[in-house]
C-alpha cells in the first residue's frame, strides 16, 4: 500500500492516483486506508502536502486527533491506606477524517474538524509524563499534561496520603486523586480542572477517615473514583483511534498496565505510592481507499 496515494487503477486514457495529506513524525503506523501517528515523547507533526482538490474536502487537509495527559500517582503509605492517583485528562477531535472507528470517545470534544496546512506546516506536540513515584508520607505527585492542535489534556491529580490523624486530600487535575486515610477522611480530588465542555475526566474519591476504612481511588475518564475499600477506581473510556480498542485514562488502582496509557497510580502496595502512566497524542488521516 502506498501511504499517500490512492490508486484508483486506469480507465481509457489513464486516472492519475489521487494525493492525500503526506505528513510525518510519531511512530507511524496503517489502518486499512488510514495513517496513525502515535506520540509517546514530545515531537512535531509535519505536514509535507495536502490532498488535491480532486479529494473530498473531508479527507483532503483533516485529520482526527486524541491527547491524553499523564496520570497522577498514589499517595505513599502502607497499601490502601494511600489514595489512588486521577487519571490523566482525555479530550478528543473525533471526525469522519479519522473514519469509523469504534467505540468512540464518550469525550469527544465538540470542537470543528481540524484542518492541517502544508504552509507553515509543523504542529508542535507534548506529552506528559506520569507522576513520579513518591516515598512513605507523601502525596502522589501530579501527571503532566499533553498538548497538540489547539488542545490541553490536564495531567491527573495526586493521590493523598495516610498521615494518621488526618488523611490528605486528593489532588485536582484531569481526573482527581483518592483522599487519604486517617483518623479524618481525606476529600477528593476534583476532576475536570481546570474545566473543558465536555469534561476531560472525573472526580476522585474520598477515604473512610477511621478505623477499617481505607483510602478512595482515582477518578477516570468515564467515571468518578469510589469512596473508602473496596473502593474501584474511576472506569477509563475505550477509544480505537490507534486501530484497536484500548482502554485509556482510568483512575488509580492496584496492578495497573503501564504504558503511554494514561491511567493513575494504583494505591501503593509497600510505602513507596506507585507512579502514574505517562500520556500520548494520537493523530489519524486517510490516506487511500475510496472516500
Amino acid at each position: 500500500m502506498s501511504f499517500g496515494f490512492q490508486t484508483l487503477g486506469f480507465m481509457s486514457g489513464g486516472v492519475a492516483p489521487l494525493e492525500y495529506i503526506n505528513a510525518s513524525g510519531g511512530t507511524v503506523t496503517t489502518d486499512g486506508d488510514y495513517k496513525v501517528h502515535t506520540f509517546t515523547s514530545p515531537g512535531t507533526f509535519a505536514v509535507t502536502s495536502i490532498g488535491e482538490t480532486a479529494v473530498p474536502s473531508t479527507f483532503r487537509d483533516k485529520i482526527s486527533y486524541t491527547v491524553i495527559a499523564g496520570g497522577g500517582g498514589s499517595g505513599g503509605r502502607h497499601g490502601a491506606g494511600a489514595g489512588g492517583g486521577g487519571a490523566g485528562g482525555f479530550r478528543a477531535n473525533n471526525n469522519d477524517a479519522g473514519g469509523d472507528f469504534t467505540p468512540e470517545s464518550p469525550l469527544a470534544a465538540p470542537v470543528s474538524t481540524f484542518t492541517v496546512s502544508a504552509s507553515p506546516g509543523s504542529y508542535p506536540i507534548s506529552v506528559g509524563s506520569g507522576g513520579a513515584r513518591v516515598n512513605d508520607y507523601n502525596d502522589g505527585n501530579p501527571g503532566g499534561a499533553s498538548s497538540g492542535f489547539s488542545i490541553t489534556s490536564a495531567g491527573g491529580g495526586g493521590g493523598g496520603y495516610n498521615n494518621g490523624p488526618v488523611g490528605t486530600n486528593g489532588q485536582s487535575g484531569g481526573s482527581g486523586g483518592g483522599g487519604g486515610r486517617g483518623g479524618s477522611a481525606g476529600s477528593p480530588g476534583t476532576g475536570n480542572s481546570p474545566a473543558t465542555n465536555p469534561p476531560q475526566g472525573q472526580n476522585g474519591g474520598g477515604s473512610g477517615g477511621s478505623p477499617g476504612t481505607l483510602a478512595g481511588s482515582g477518578g477516570g475518564a468515564g467515571g468518578a473514583g469510589q469512596s473508602a475499600w473496596p473502593a474501584q477506581p474511576g472506569p477509563g473510556t475505550p477509544h480505537g483511534i490507534s486501530g484497536a480498542d484500548v482502554t485509556y485514562c482510568r483512575g488509580g488502582n492496584p496492578g495497573q498496565p503501564t504504558g503511554n496509557l494514561g491511567h493513575g497510580g494504583g494505591w501503593a502496595s509497600s510505602e513507596l505510592g506507585d507512579p502514574g502512566n505517562d500520556g500520548v497524542v494520537i493523530v489519524r488521516y486517510r490516506v487511500s481507499g475510496t472516500p
